[in-house]
């Protein structure tokens, strides 16, 4: 261990301790280490890696990462996480929720291809392969194509979503008005 402090608190060693920490079956340090450095300093790279942290602990993950709502309401890599741990867990109503708010936030071919899993799992294929391509057309940097819903919502909305936004402190902060 030849990381200094400061080192060890980089976010992509963090990830990679806590991928390897997966790995080799230590879910609940790597679990530990993502949300203390989330404690810390919000980082979307973090979500995502703790929604890949394998099938122990998901009932448990999800929890905390529907608590950092509170602190990153604009992050889709959030959103993107919690549609990717209620996948796992079957729960495709709620995946596809988390979701949608994820591609409502930021277009990602993650998002796109998690809601494609979804759209299997809950016996919608067609809707999958759409899904997919469009994950696929993201990747390419091409522009997706609107996908009808399988359970009746209509089409995906990517429109900007509105959230109350609020300072380091928790203050609310005023629309348009930036701290600096």
């Amino acid at each position: 261990n030849g990381a200094s402090r400061a080192q060890r608190r980089r976010p992509e060693l963090i990830a990679a301790f806590a991928h390897r920490a997966a790995e080799l079956g230590q879910v609940l340090a790597a679990m530990d280490e993502i949300e203390s450095a989330e404690r810390r300093e919000w980082n979307d790279a973090l979500a995502l890696r703790y929604a890949d942290l394998g099938p122990a602990e998901l009932p448990a993950r999800t929890r905390k990462a529907e608590s950092w709502l509170a602190v990153a309401p604009n992050s889709a890599a959030l959103a993107t996480a919690l549609g990717r741990l209620c996948a796992k867990q079957s729960l495709w109503g709620k995946a596809e929720q988390y979701l949608e708010r994820a591609l409502a936030l930021e277009e990602t071919p993650l998002a796109w291809e998690t809601l494609g899993d979804c759209c299997v799992g809950s016996g919608d294929p067609e809707t999958a392969n759409r899904c997919y391509a469009n994950a696929l057309r993201l990747a390419r940097g091409e522009a997706t194509e609107p996908v009808g819903s399988h359970a009746l919502r209509g089409p995906v909305d990517t429109r900007a979503l509105a959230f109350e936004e609020r300072t380091e402190h928790g203050v609310p902060r005023l629309p348009g008005v930036r701290s600096g």
